[in-house]
């Protein structure tokens, strides 16, 4: 096995994996909690449904613990002799000597490369990592790998240059994305809160806070994406 310090590269899946996983599981766990209280003030005349929406929100707290925990544990490691990908349940090498094919994805922007060895085979997750990431693993492959073990590389790159690369004209379009969530979100916020206004109930409250905290993380989000871009101009 290679030792730690013979790893040249190690990333990380992205930081969404975290945000997201983050706010499931409060969101989850929040109405679950409210779902019971209701159920316990005013049990509903179907004793199947509480439960039912109960494990609903279950498994969406468990959905957000494995987002979580995806970013914590995962790692993808290069050196100048293997590959190792460390998942949540998972802990997989290849050796790059015994690399039989790398197939590309038919998308420059997602998808997954195949790698397949003599004794096994490793998927990567293109779509996990962030965009800086995803172009030195890329690179990494395509000038480690002998090009004629490399199925789909003429395809894949040729896409590359024009889809994965930043422009002008997708940052335009990122912007009214982020727009466009926003104002959702914002719409939702003032929605549920004049409904808590007009008594509809404390749940409508919880609502309107979770939809407002999403409006200030995307406009966190935006501006961080705006300071990288403008240091990175297209």
């Amino acid at each position: 096995m290679t030792n730690a310090n013979e790893w040249s590269n190690c990333y990380r899946v992205k930081s969404t994996f975290r945000n997201v996983g983050v706010a499931g599981i409060l969101f989850s766990v929040a109405m679950t909690i409210l779902s019971l209280i209701a159920w316990w003030n005013q049990p509903p005349n179907d004793p199947v449904k509480m439960p039912l929406v109960v494990a609903v929100f279950v498994l969406f707290t468990i959905l957000g613990a494995y987002l979580l925990l995806m970013y914590v544990r995962y790692r993808l490691l290069f050196s100048n002799r293997t590959i190792r990908r460390v998942g949540v349940f998972c802990d997989d090498q290849i050796q790059l000597d015994t690399v039989d094919e790398i197939r590309w994805p038919r998308s420059a922007q997602g998808g997954s490369v195949v790698i397949t060895a003599r004794t096994n085979t490793l998927k990567i997750e293109l779509t996990n990592f962030e965009r800086d990431d995803r172009q030195n693993i890329v690179e990494f492959l395509r000038t480690t790998v002998p090009a004629s073990r490399q199925i789909g590389r003429q395809r894949f790159f040729a896409k590359f240059d024009q889809e994965f690369v930043d422009t002008p004209e997708k940052r335009k379009k990122t912007k009214r994305i982020y727009f466009l969530i926003t104002t959702l979100f914002g719409f939702h916020a003032v929605a549920f809160g004049s409904m808590w206004a007009a008594g509809a109930g404390f749940q409508f409250l919880v609502f309107s806070v979770i939809n407002a905290l999403m409006v200030a993380y995307l406009v966190r989000l935006r501006r961080q994406k705006q300071d990288t871009d403008d240091s990175n101009p297209g």
